[in-house]
């Protein structure tokens, strides 16, 4: 399942980018050079491209806050922020079914 955010940079050069779950568990980082810093908690589960971090193999702890950040090297704004909550209901009961998820921007 992705999750896409879209900005403006307006001039400003970007320092990196980061994805969080629920505040404070760091998901990935994208440096400025372009390298990708996924944490290890995450390194089967994710996939960064861009502005999109594609969540793997969904589970019902899955469910929670996921936050963007991206920092400028300038400091006004320094960074902005936005975020998306995840909320996944749980499987159905026929066969070859998935989860059901639901997604609500903050």
């Amino acid at each position: 399942m992705p999750l896409s955010w879209s900005y403006n940079l307006d001039g400003k050069v970007v320092n990196e980018r980061e994805w969080t779950f629920d505040i404070d568990q760091r998901i990935a980082t994208v440096l400025s050079s372009g390298v990708v810093n996924i944490d290890p908690a995450f390194t089967s589960r994710v996939q960064v491209s861009g502005n999109t971090l594609r969540l793997l193999n969904i589970q019902e702890k899955d469910s929670g806050n996921y936050i963007f950040r991206v920092s400028f090297t300038t400091h006004n704004p320094r960074w902005i922020i936005d975020q998306a909550e995840l909320i996944v209901v749980g499987k159905f009961r026929y066969l070859y079914s998935s989860l059901h998820v639901y997604i609500r921007t903050v």
